[in-house]
């Protein structure tokens, strides 16, 4: 690609800020940032989304759609985040 980047699923798993729900995305589908309301998305205490896998795990969890989710407390070898930003042209 045009920044350099390869290989950038499976090494951890990345948190992301909407909150965890086993049932998500079969919600209203227009709902698509995974957050189920104010109150909840707020929470300091919520559940939030870790996505794609890690070395850790089988391959087949080595994908953005795969995902779980952890209390924000949580810290492991095999958890992290992806930095990323606006790029303009």
């Amino acid at each position: 690609n045009a920044f350099g980047l390869a290989d950038t699923i499976g090494n951890v798993w990345e948190w992301c800020r909407d909150v965890y729900a086993t049932d998500s995305y079969r919600k209203d589908p227009r709902d698509r940032d995974g957050l189920h309301g104010e109150e909840e998305a707020t929470s300091a205490s919520a559940s939030r989304v870790h996505r794609g896998g890690s070395w850790f795990y089988l391959a087949v969890h080595a994908r953005s759609a795969d995902r779980t989710g952890g209390a924000p407390g949580i810290r492991a070898s095999d958890l992290g985040v992806r930095p990323s930003r606006v790029v303009t042209e």
